[in-house]
């Protein structure tokens, strides 16, 4: 679900976004979607950090087929956030900061962004 819904609504709403304003699709990922940095061993989870490199590869490749229509498409790592996730109550960030420096990200992007995988504060993150 990780992968394929993102896919499925951008295919979906393709006519919309291409008659959009700067459209931009960007897909909420996480650095455990990260093949360079991943360490850990199957009890960190292999479908969630499987499911998030698999967003991450179909937004790349959307990236290069939706260039030519002047759409951005980037990958999100959010931060570690407090969530009701498991594991998730040692985060260091609280939703709302995570929330607000996403929206600064993608205030920002350009055309040159397009493919990227960025964290909540605009940096770029291997893939």
């Amino acid at each position: 679900m990780n992968a394929v819904a993102p896919l499925m609504v951008t295919q979906k709403f393709f006519p919309l976004l291409e008659k959009g304003n700067n459209p931009k699709i960007y897909n909420i990922s996480s650095n455990s979607g990260c093949i360079t940095k991943k360490e850990g061993n199957g009890s960190t989870g292999y479908g969630y950090s499987s499911s998030k490199a698999a967003l991450n590869m179909i937004t790349k490749m959307l990236s290069n087929e939706l260039k030519e229509h002047g759409i951005i498409a980037i990958s999100f790592h959010p931060g570690w956030v407090k969530t009701t996730m498991l594991y998730t109550e040692n985060a260091p960030l609280e939703t709302i900061e995570s929330i607000n420096g996403m929206i600064k990200v993608i205030e920002s992007l350009e055309m040159s962004s397009t493919g990227k995988f960025i964290d909540w504060k605009g940096n770029e993150i291997p893939w």
